[in-house]
This record gives structure tokens, C-alpha cells and sequence, in this order.
């Protein structure tokens, strides 16, 4: 019977086991299900930035094949952030320790 039942044992077969299996931490190079990471968002790029500027800035080294920024046609400004695609993870793992929280020179 329930009621006689001590509140602890009650508890414990209350709360099965949890369903998920646990799952390793993530790096900073890797995608969700451990594929190396080469595409990166860039945020907080000041609207008046242009591709050549992104380019200047980050340089054409060949560690990436892609730079997208999308614009705006009728303010012909950026959208403020950008696609950018590196040739190898550790491009990408570079370019993010470089640059996460780092600061562009132009327009501060």
C-alpha cells in the first residue's frame, strides 16, 4: 500500500533513471555530431563594412574560399554579419582565436 510506503522509497521509484545518454563536451572546431567545423557566423560587423574591407582586414592567406556578407539594397549597407568558410578546421579554429571578441580597425 502507498501510505505506508516511507516518502524516500517513493521519491526513488518515482524518478526513473534519465532517458538520454550522456554526451561528450564539444570542441570549438567541431559540429554537433564531431564533423570538423570550417563555417563560421562573424557578428557585429559595423554596418558600413564592405567585402573588400572584411578581406583587408582578415586578409587573403587561402585559408578561406568563401566570404559572404549580405546587403542591404536600399540602405547599400551589410546585414552586419557574415559567412565565412576556411579550407581546414584548424583555419577556422585559428581564425575564431584571433578574432572572437576581437574588434575591426575601421568605424569603432
Amino acid at each position: 500500500d502507498m501510505a505506508e510506503t516511507p516518502a524516500s522509497v517513493v521519491s526513488e521509484a518515482a524518478s526513473p533513471s534519465p532517458p538520454w545518454l550522456p554526451v561528450p563536451p564539444l570542441r570549438a572546431d567541431q559540429a554537433c555530431d564531431g564533423t570538423p567545423m570550417t563555417t563560421l557566423m562573424v557578428r557585429n560587423i559595423p554596418a558600413r563594412y564592405t567585402k573588400a574591407m572584411l578581406l583587408q582586414e582578415w586578409g587573403k592567406d587561402g585559408s578561406f574560399d568563401l566570404l559572404y556578407l549580405p546587403r542591404n539594397c536600399a540602405t547599400k549597407s551589410n546585414l552586419s554579419y557574415a559567412f565565412i568558410n576556411f579550407t581546414t578546421a584548424m583555419g577556422a579554429t585559428d581564425f575564431m582565436a584571433t578574432w572572437h571578441r576581437g574588434r575591426l580597425s575601421q568605424f569603432r
